[in-house]
């Protein structure tokens, strides 16, 4: 599944790798091709919603109905989309190295969050995600404005999706815990633009 036609490279991610959060399907990540249009997303959970229903701390595979394991199903193709990235960030942007410690310990912390979100949704669902290589712009992860610029573009698609879900999903506990996760999601979009300013001269720094 590509996210962009221009690629620099695939990023892998290995199913002990891939343990992370949760929220989109097929449509979620095909509806993320051009330049990463990634407002799509919100569109195709709504699709999906007609009959949500996701759980709290831990959801139980016999406490969802088959509208809201749609929805985890594309939460799962999402958080597997987000932990790849994060992963991808920390173990290979060279820009990553030089920015203050406490911003490498919140993307590392951002990256955790992602991984317990996918495997509460995978949990809930009983499977993975279906895709395990996902492609992106070019410079994705050598140009610190390109990986800044991205992260937000995802974020916001991540927020507005999980805000479909607190509107559809079928029961109180799964729109609580959608609810949830869009506040982490939100507080990782604000990561980025944090750590844009903390991007030194020589990888283009600091950033808008």
């Amino acid at each position: 599944m590509t996210l962009s036609q221009t690629t620099e490279k695939p990023a892998r991610k290995n199913s002990n790798d891939l343990s992370r959060r949760t929220f989109f399907e097929h449509a979620v990540i095909a509806s993320a091709a051009s330049t990463l249009g990634l407002v799509g997303l919100a569109q195709t959970a709504r699709a999906f919603a007609d009959e949500p229903n996701v759980g709290h701390d831990a959801v139980k595979a016999d406490a969802v109905t088959n509208g809201d394991v749609d929805i985890l199903k594309a939460a799962g193709i999402a958080e597997a989309l987000a932990v790849t990235t994060y992963t991808t960030i920390v173990q290979t942007s060279g820009w990553f190295t030089r920015i203050p410690d406490d911003d490498q310990g919140y993307l590392y912390a951002a990256r955790q969050e992602e991984m317990s979100h996918y495997l509460l949704v995978t949990g809930a669902t009983g499977s993975g995600s279906p895709f395990t290589t996902f492609y992106y712009p070019k410079n994705m992860f050598s140009n610190a404005q390109v990986t800044l610029n991205t992260l937000v573009a995802l974020e916001d698609a991540f927020i507005a999706a999980y805000l479909v879900g607190v509107r559809y999903f079928s029961t109180a506990d799964l729109r609580v815990t959608a609810a949830r996760i869009m506040g982490i999601e939100s507080d990782h979009r604000t990561l980025a633009r944090t750590v844009a300013g903390e991007i030194v001269s020589q990888d283009g720094g600091p950033l808008a």
